[in-house]
């Protein structure tokens, strides 16, 4: 059975500047709402978001930033060491700093260097820890003003608070996502998860949690680990996952707009202190380190792909019998990414083949015409390049799948096979277009 991802949605009520999350919040943070995204595997689910890992603490403040509410904008997670680091500018990191951008802006607050080196001896002063430890993320579609002179002076002046309310509970994490939350079209809860996996017969267990949401410029997402994993093993074994997860995933305005660093920032503080240290991704340990890395990312990817306002069914598409794992992503977010196959998945309309075909053509990947072949629901539709023979009978079955699926906002499966070699992959993406 899936693992389950928390989500939550928010209603904020009218609060006064500084004032802690926990007092502006009307839903109780004990009730989460659970989907069931992540994968099963050799893992349990955990409790406490980014703050489930050992050595991490996290809060979220009302700093005044946002216009249309009054809902936490900025936030901040810290490492109680310097811990590996991916996404980042230096291979290790001590706090991320999480403030709301312009809308529709992501990266660095608007106010360029200048700014961000202010934020970071801020933090670096409030936590005793050098500033060049210090990553700092704008969370684009919040309408937010972190990046004008008196934006800029009140991320300054909470960064204080912040720091002196670091708690490593569920509670503070989940202040800190709702921070991190925008406020446009995505976002409308926020995304928090964790689990916790052995790393081998008789070894020690660590733990993983993480966050993320969405924006117009794309995804951002900070995952925490305590295990002791060797830096450059940490940073490539983060790069896959997120290439195969956050990098699989169509938002409506930037397809495929998470690239493994775009946006996305991987801490890992040992504090577990699994022994030996992983230096090999390929070593059992490191297989079992990164499947659990992988399967956190693959269930908030999916949690934010079906967040978008309006979506009723989040769209699962798996491309298989590709000539390599490069063309098999390509295929599977090109056919996620199709306004065609959506409109119609949107519209409980079977007639998905036609735009998948397209989508195919146009992504340049190479396939085979005969041995092409393409399910809704595990209903052959398309089956050696030609229309299943029983044709009418399969679209009524996937009709009848579709509003099923649509009325309980569950999940869609579309595979499809190449019939050109061995490699498969997926992505997703909401049923609107």
């Amino acid at each position: 059975m899936p693992l389950p991802v928390r989500r939550t949605t928010v209603t904020p009520r009218p609060a006064t500047t500084l004032v802690p999350a926990s007092e502006q919040f009307d839903l109780p943070l004990t009730t989460p709402q659970r989907l069931h995204l992540m994968p099963h595997g050799p893992w349990d689910a955990a409790d406490g978001g980014v703050c489930a890992p050992l050595g991490f603490a996290a809060q979220g403040l009302y700093a005044g930033l946002r216009q249309d509410s009054r809902r936490a904008d900025v936030a901040l997670l810290a490492s109680d060491r310097p811990s590996a680091a991916a996404g980042c500018m230096g291979d290790t990191a001590a706090a991320v700093l999480m403030v709301v951008a312009e809308a529709g802006k992501q990266g660095a607050p608007a106010g360029g260097a200048e700014a961000m080196r202010a934020c970071r001896d801020e933090v670096g002063a409030a936590l005793g820890v050098d500033p060049a430890l210090v990553e700092v993320q704008a969370c684009g579609g919040g309408g937010g003003g972190g990046g004008s002179t008196s934006g800029l002076d009140r991320v300054l002046a909470a960064v204080p608070l912040l720091a002196e309310r670091l708690d490593g509970g569920a509670e503070a994490s989940h202040h800190a996502a709702c921070a991190a939350c925008g406020e446009g079209s995505w976002d409308t809860a926020t995304k928090e998860a964790a689990l916790e996996v052995p790393l081998g017969r008789g070894g020690s267990a660590v733990r993983l949690g993480g966050m993320a949401h969405a924006s117009p410029g794309g995804i951002q997402g900070t995952v925490t680990c305590d295990a002791q994993v060797d830096p450059a093993t940490w940073r490539a074994m983060f790069d896959r996952a997120a290439a195969a997860t956050f990098g699989q995933v169509a938002l409506a305005a930037a397809p495929g707009a998470a690239s493994p660093h775009g946006g996305l920032v991987g801490l890992a503080s040992g504090a577990a202190h699994n022994t030996p240290l992983i230096r090999d991704g390929g070593s059992p340990a490191g297989q079992r380190l990164e499947g659990a890395l992988t399967a956190l990312m693959e269930g908030l990817a999916k949690a934010v792909a079906s967040d978008a306002r309006g979506t009723r069914c989040l769209i699962e598409v798996e491309v298989s019998g590709a000539d390599s794992e490069a063309a098999a992503r390509r295929a599977a977010l090109a056919v996620a990414s199709s306004g065609g196959m959506r409109a119609a998945v949107g519209r409980c309309s079977p007639e998905v083949s036609q735009p998948i075909v397209a989508a195919l053509g146009a992504s340049g990947v190479l396939l085979d015409p005969a041995g092409l072949r393409i399910c809704l629901g595990g209903m052959p539709l398309l089956h050696h390049g030609k229309p299943t023979p029983s044709l009418p009978s399969a679209a009524g079955y996937c009709a009848e799948y579709l509003h099923l699926a649509a009325g309980r906002q569950s999940q869609v499966r579309i595979d499809v096979k190449l019939g050109r070699g061995v490699h498969t992959a997926r992505a997703w993406a909401p049923d609107r277009s």
